[in-house]
C-alpha cells in the first residue's frame, strides 16, 4: 500500500466535510471518511461500528451538532476543540489517505 502524504489543509477540509455529514445525519457519507478498520480509544472496530455509535448519540440527543472550534493539524494528525449542545469536547484524529484511521476523544462524542 502506498501512503499518500496528507497536507494539513486537506485534513482540515476532509474533517469539516465529515462533520457536515454527521450534522446532516448522512451516515453513508460520514462512513466514507472512516478507514475500515478504525482504532477508537485504542480499540479496533469496523468503520460501521464507529459511525453507528455516533448515530446512536444523535438519536439519544436530538438536535445534537458539532461545531469546530480551535484546531491544530500536523501532517495527518488533527486535534480539535468542539462545541456541542452538551458542552466542550475535544478529539484527536489520525488521518491517512483522506480517512480517519484513529480517534481519541473526551466529552460529548
Amino acid at each position: 500500500m502506498t501512503l499518500i502524504t496528507t497536507r494539513p489543509s486537506d485534513v482540515l477540509s476532509a474533517y469539516r466535510d465529515y462533520l457536515d455529514a454527521c450534522n446532516a445525519r448522512d451516515w453513508f457519507r460520514a462512513l466514507s471518511f472512516v478507514h475500515d478498520p478504525v482504532r477508537v480509544q485504542g480499540v479496533v472496530m469496523t468503520a460501521a461500528q464507529y459511525v453507528g455509535g455516533i448515530a446512536r448519540l444523535t438519536v439519544e440527543h436530538p438536535g445534537f451538532v458539532w461545531t469546530v472550534g480551535e484546531t491544530v493539524v500536523e501532517g495527518g494528525r488533527l486535534a480539535v476543540r468542539l462545541r456541542t449542545p452538551l458542552g466542550q469536547d475535544y478529539a484527536i484524529y489520525s488521518w491517512r489517505n483522506g480517512r480517519i484511521v484513529e480517534y481519541w476523544g473526551r466529552g460529548a462524542s
